[in-house]
């Protein structure tokens, strides 16, 4: 397994299907996932799946060069906290350096790296499989954003993907150079002097509060290498219907409710202690959407009333939820129209 990738990154193909009028059922029926796999915010697909859907995506779109044209077309926003991150940032290097630092909180076993050498900068993916349609979006991806936020229409000078070569043209006018392909690693580089380049939306106050929550994501981020992943996971999938009992869980992984308490215990961990650890996460995702009341949130996490949930939040972060939201949004002018309605971390 390559471990699990949040629904945001499913989520940018399927809505580019949407915009076109193509249905996305038949899509996530090809690709293994069913629609309710990505029902929750929290929700996190294995990574071969989601790879599906982009090339699935593709073909019904009839649209050999889909994942650049999905880039394209993103909104601002469309990729969650990275992209506010990356757009809040100093300079274009540092933009790049978040991404790279918190690019887990979307795929959990992502190694994109930052390198500097000496007149250029080299972004690398090197132990992930390619798959065409996302390596191709998320190279886009990097491009574009890196040329909206500096306001100019630079150039990378290496782009290689581990594809076979296809589209070349559509590949060169987005990227104005010549591709690479059957690379061993997928890459993208740039002139250094561009790294310094400062951000047009730059903002220190707010890329530290972004910055400290992406933290408290990255911190809950499951592993495919750890067991604790696989049962939090299971947590996730039953948190919709109401708080799972341990009896539930320890069902699913076919174990009684006393050897599952003592493999936790065995890691350090309790049953709910991961409980309170979803609720914590879900609840930072749904007050950092502004489109969710604080009553809504409380009722999603399963609290009596909103007091309750209060109080629990101020015990997770030292403040209570209004105080919390009214803190993210105090320079949401500063960030594009979309920032004002949602703040989607995943």
């Amino acid at each position: 397994m390559l471990g699990t990738i949040s629904r945001i990154a499913v989520q940018a193909a399927l809505d580019a299907l949407d915009r076109d009028g193509i249905s996305t059922a038949p899509v996530l029926r090809a690709s293994g996932l069913a629609p309710t796999a990505l029902a929750s915010v929290d929700a996190r697909v294995p990574f071969e799946h989601a790879m599906l859907v982009w090339e699935h995506a593709a073909r019904a779109a009839d649209d050999p060069s889909f994942g650049l044209h999905t880039a394209a077309t993103l909104p601002d926003g469309g990729y969650g906290l990275l992209d506010y991150l990356f757009s809040t940032s100093a300079t274009l290097e540092r933009g790049y350096e978040r991404v790279c630092q918190f690019a887990r909180v979307v795929y959990d076993g992502s190694d994109l790296r930052l390198a500097r050498e000496p007149d250029q900068l080299r972004l690398t993916r090197s132990t992930i499989p390619g798959a065409r349609q996302h390596d191709e979006f998320l190279l886009a991806l990097l491009v574009l954003r890196g040329r909206r936020a500096t306001g100019l229409r630079w150039r990378p000078t290496v782009v290689r993907f581990r594809h076979s070569g296809a589209a070349h043209d559509e590949l060169r006018h987005m990227f104005r150079c010549e591709p690479g392909f059957d690379a061993p690693t997928l890459e993208l580089a740039f002139d250094s002097s561009l790294g310094a380049r400062p951000l047009r939306r730059a903002d220190s106050q707010l890329h530290g509060v972004l910055s400290d929550y992406a933290r408290l994501l990255l911190d809950k981020v499951p592993s495919s290498r750890d067991p604790l992943g696989d049962v939090r996971a299971a947590v996730v999938a039953d948190f919709a219907d109401g708080l799972p009992t341990l009896a539930t869980v320890a069902r699913a992984f076919k174990v009684t409710p006393r050897t599952l308490q003592r493999r936790l215990s065995a890691r350090g961990t309790s049953y709910q202690q991961l409980v309170d650890d979803v609720r914590r996460t879900l609840a930072l995702e749904y007050v950092a959407n502004a489109s969710v009341s604080i009553g809504e949130v409380a009722f999603l996490v399963h609290y009596a009333d909103v007091a309750a949930f209060g109080r629990a939040f101020k015990r997770w972060t030292g403040t209570g939820p209004r105080a919390y939201r009214e803190q993210l949004w105090t320079n949401r002018s500063r960030l594009s129209p979309r920032a004002t309605t949602t703040l989607r971390a995943r």
